[in-house]
């Protein structure tokens, strides 16, 4: 056992400083005095078993060098994540997780490495790989079932003490064995031996069930349900001596890595040291601040080395630098734009100025390379997500980011996961994404993010932060210009900073009776807070399953209301004006453009006062198994039906009214949203109503009119029947419109924005229950799997085929990214990976950076 762990322990520190990050949970292949395993460098490694030497190191031929933080780490874009399966003379694995950038199976000869073939796969393959008559199957991460890899058959056999089928033997359900001529089996509270008769010829106690054997280098090893593992061997030693502990870290520092960390703007990232010396830098960088360092060199022999030095030290809580090869400095093997910091050993080291910006984080990012500072330049042309709809106006558009036509490439995955966020059918707030931040909400909790690296700035948790069934009111997330974060929780509104995470103020409503609703951020310079207050228990955060079908989704849901409506000066807090509506404020339709806040107000001032009570029976909440009705929740026809709504246009600097006009719309209605951009005020309701066939079916219908934002006159109509039915329950009723340059899209149809021209349809090619979201020319959306609609070709693309999107918005295109933190919390369904990610265009976008001493 022993001997083992040491061998493990070899194995986890190769991949470790190689740049990966492993759980280990998957042992590594135990075979005829060699170990074969995957790591996330993209090469499998054959250990000797008793010395730890390597015999070989293989890659799979068609995998490039290219590396890109995964999980915490800079990893190969194609890691092994399957084990190594051995049959005769062939050892096979499978290599890659983003089947759109290729995925392989590999086989080997076990003795020398040597490929004996290279084959492409569809899936993610990770896991456990198996043998079932005569294929290599590997599962594929969460999608359990897999696929099949190879046939074992095309390959030559020999003899081998490769472990043979063993069969139930009874009394001993639990697990079962073959080495030799001897066969091992598990049972309640004990571990046999049965000859080839089946005549029990060794036995020994364990503690509980004994689930899982392996035998391998002369032992049995058992795990049981109690969580031990024992080591049965005939011999009487090991004779192998554990490593001594590693010994403390210190360092004489140099200074320099201090003065490196203070040049930067926050603490969380990746620094690149190209070319080591002795490492010093490398170790004081890394003690000198939380980033996680990499050391690259050209000379095998130096990284090896430095390894080795890293081995010897006890890194504690703090992150080991990550000491990798390269064979060229003209052209390192990183993907761009996720160093936060590149830096060298050697003063006199000189790299090439387009390779140094292609490295560097965008907008902040340095070097410091030959004595001379050089700052990153910005993404041309770079859109912002800004508010819950993109922008204040609910354009559902980051405005002029414009990624390149071609396919998106992985940028990065990881962290957070899916255990802080919500369930994926509560239909949570979208993040918000601008100048290389990326914010992403959870359950009482938020995320700051470098959009370009994944590495978490900070995280926190905030009292009343959860908001579901976002579409039936207004975001509680506002991101301004300067990039500080604003985020309403409870009655509270905190401002944020976005590198630290600290909370610089707090502006509050009424706590005995009032929750800070709708936020935005507007005015003269983005100076202005625009909050809400809506009565108190209004917003939804219940978290349990009937919130899904009492606000998320479904025909006649309730949406939340506000009674005032304000504006603060951002930066001293002073309110500067209050309207009192005469009616319910509908939450989900406020926006803001060109110096004019939108919204809708119900005509009804009983709607200010108690719940709806013209309905009757539906409910938002249950409590002790009655129906409570939820003060500032109320369903359209309680809003609309009886004496009708205004749209209502109010000066964004002064709060003055400058405009009414009646909401004219049929009764039936599901969902209203206001979005304004390009100089067109766009009113967008779904309801159900009569088809215009003569069956006299129900059937949904969206409408669409379009006003002059300065008068109020409306300019152009549109009614669609989708010919679907009514009581849908896969939000077919709540698409949100996008404003994406001269286009209105109600899906699926396409609208000239100005005229009301339609110009064409769009179907997606797969499910999904969520909205869309949009780039200058491109659409993004789930279908089944991240999917993009390119606006001028008119043609669908997948993205990736491994993970799911959220049912509301989270698939964010902002900073020349497209941004998908995890957003399937919830989600039973197989696919591979459950993680946050982005993409980046497959052509690299140009940017100028500035040079100074």
């Amino acid at each position: 056992a022993a001997g083992l762990l040491a061998l493990w322990g070899t194995l986890t520190s190769r991949c470790t400083a190689a740049g990966s990050r492993r759980s280990w949970a998957r042992p590594p292949s135990l075979l005829g005095g060699v170990a074969p395993d995957g790591c996330d460098d993209g090469a499998v490694y054959c250990l000797d078993a008793t010395s730890g030497t390597l015999r070989w190191k293989v890659r799979p031929p068609s995998a490039r060098d290219e590396r890109l933080p995964g999980n915490g780490r800079l990893i190969s874009l194609w890691p092994v994540r399957t084990g190594v399966m051995v049959k005769g003379e062939a050892a096979y694995f499978g290599a890659g997780l983003f089947p759109a950038e290729g995925c392989w199976q590999c086989a080997v000869d076990i003795r020398t490495g040597t490929i004996i073939s290279e084959e492409p796969v569809s899936i993610s393959p990770q896991g456990y790989l198996t043998e079932r008559d005569g294929q290599v199957f590997a599962a594929a991460g969460r999608a359990p079932g897999g696929a099949s890899l190879a046939t074992i058959s095309k390959h030559r056999q020999q003899k081998s003490d490769t472990l043979s089928p063993a069969l139930p033997i009874k009394g001993y359900p639990y697990a079962s064995v073959v080495a030799g001529t001897v066969t091992y089996a598990g049972g309640g509270g004990s571990v046999a031996g049965f000859d080839e008769a089946g005549k029990k010829i060794w036995e020994a106690e364990v503690d509980g069930p004994a689930r899982s054997l392996a035998a391998a280098a002369g032992c049995l090893f058992v795990s049981t349900e109690s969580g031990r593992i024992y080591s049965f061997s005939g011999e009487g030693k090991s004779g192998v001596e554990a490593n001594p502990g590693p010994a403390p870290l210190t360092l004489k520092s140099t200074r320099v890595g201090q003065r490196l960390g203070q040049l930067l703007p926050r603490n969380r990232g990746y620094i690149l040291v190209v070319g080591i010396k002795d490492g010093e830098l490398i170790q004081e960088l890394s003690l000198s601040t939380a980033m996680k360092v990499v050391g690259v060199d050209r000379d095998e022999s130096r990284v090896t080395a430095l390894r080795r030095k890293m081995e010897t030290k006890n890194w504690g809580k703090l992150v080991r630098p990550s000491i990798q090869h390269v064979d060229d400095y003209q052209r390192l093997p990183y993907v761009a734009g996720i160093f936060n910091l590149v830096t060298s050993e050697y003063r006199s080291l000189r790299l090439p100025g387009s390779e140094v910006q292609r490295l560097l984080r965008p907008y902040d990012g340095l070097a410091v390379l030959n004595d001379q500072v050089q700052r990153a330049g910005k993404v041309p042309a770079a859109g912002g997500w800004t508010h819950i709809y993109g922008d204040p106006g609910n354009s559902a558009s980051s405005g002029g980011d414009r990624l390149p036509d071609g396919p998106l490439r992985p940028q990065w995955f990881g962290a957070p996961g899916p255990h802080h966020m919500v369930d994926r059918h509560l239909r949570a707030p979208p993040p918000l994404a601008a100048n290389g931040f990326l914010f992403v909400p959870g359950r009482d909790y938020l995320f700051g993010i470098d959009a370009f690296n994944g590495s978490i700035l900070w995280e926190q948790k905030i009292k009343d932060f959860t908001r579901v069934a976002v579409l039936r009111d207004g975001g509680n997330l506002a991101l301004a210009r300067d990039n500080t974060l604003y985020a309403a929780a409870g009655s509270d509104c905190y401002e944020i900073d976005p590198d630290t995470g600290n909370r610089l103020r707090k502006f509050s409503v009424d706590p005995t009776s009032q929750e800070w609703g709708y936020l935005a951020i507007g005015g003269g310079s983005n100076e202005l807070l625009i909050g809400s207050a809506s009565p108190r228990g209004a917003i939804r955060r219940e978290l349990a399953t009937v919130s899904i079908f009492s606000g998320a989704y479904g025909d006649r849901q309730r949406i939340v209301c506000s009674e005032i409506l304000f504006a603060l000066a951002r930066k001293s807090g002073t309110r500067k004006w209050t309207y009192r509506p005469g009616g319910a404020i509908f939450n989900p339709s406020l926006c803001i453009h060109s110096g004019r806040v939108f919204f809708l107000e119900s005509n009804d001032p009983q709607t200010l006062v108690v719940p709806g009570s013209h309905d009757g029976d539906r409910s938002d909440t249950v409590a002790s198994g009655k129906a409570k009705r939820v003060a500032g929740r109320w369903h359209y026809s309680d809003l609309i039906d009886f004496k009708g709504a205004t749209i209502v246009a109010l000066d964004l600097d002064s709060g003055r009214p400058l405009w009414r006009r009646p909401l004219g719309v049929p009764s039936g209605i599901q969902t209203l949203f206001l979005s304004c951009a390009a100089g067109q005020l766009v009113v967008v309701g779904s309801r159900n109503g009569p088809s215009g066939a003569k069956d006299g079916r129900i059937t949904l219908h969206y409408d669409t009119r379009v006003y002059d934002p300065v008068t109020g006159k409306q300019r152009w109509q549109h009614t669609f029947d989708t010919g679907r039915g009514k009581d849908l329950t896969h939000g077919e009723q709540d698409l949100h419109p996008v404003i994406t340059g001269e286009m209105l899209i109600v899906e699926p149809q396409v609208y000239e924005l100005a005229t009301g021209k339609p110009l064409f349809t769009f179907q997606r090619s797969g499910g999904g229950c969520g909205t869309l979201s949009a780039s200058a020319s491109r659409l993004y959306y789930r279908a089944s799997h991240p999917t993009t609609f390119d606006l001028q070709n008119r043609k669908q693309q997948k993205i990736a085929n491994v993970s799911r999107p959220g049912c509301w918005i989270n698939m964010i295109p902002a900073s020349g990214l497209l941004l998908i933190p995890e957003g399937s919390s919830g989600c039973i369904c197989s696919y591979p990976i459950q993680a946050s990610m982005a993409f980046r265009p497959s052509v690299e976008i140009q940017r100028g950076g500035k040079s100074g001493p």
